[in-house]
């Protein structure tokens, strides 16, 4: 997985996400404004429940939840 930064579109962290988490089904993404919902999803597959993945509805800032992601999967991708 890419390191998130603001310039990082979040299709192509989501893109990073499909080739470092093969065995987990990523969804795919639609609605930018919705991220919440997106990222919601995704901590449903086992990489991102079983590595204390951040709760989105903590952050209002996508890139400041991702780079939370980021750390908390970093060791297993």
């Amino acid at each position: 997985m890419i390191i998130p930064t603001k310039d990082t579109s979040f299709n192509t962290l989501i893109g990073s996400m499909v080739v470092d988490f093969p065995k987990d089904n990523i969804p795919l993404f639609a609605d930018e404004d919705n991220w919440k919902l997106w990222a919601s999803s995704l901590l449903q597959e086992n990489s991102f429940s079983s590595s204390g993945a951040p709760n989105p509805n903590a952050f209002a800032d996508r890139t400041q939840w991702a780079q939370a992601l980021f750390y908390s999967v970093a060791s297993i991708s």
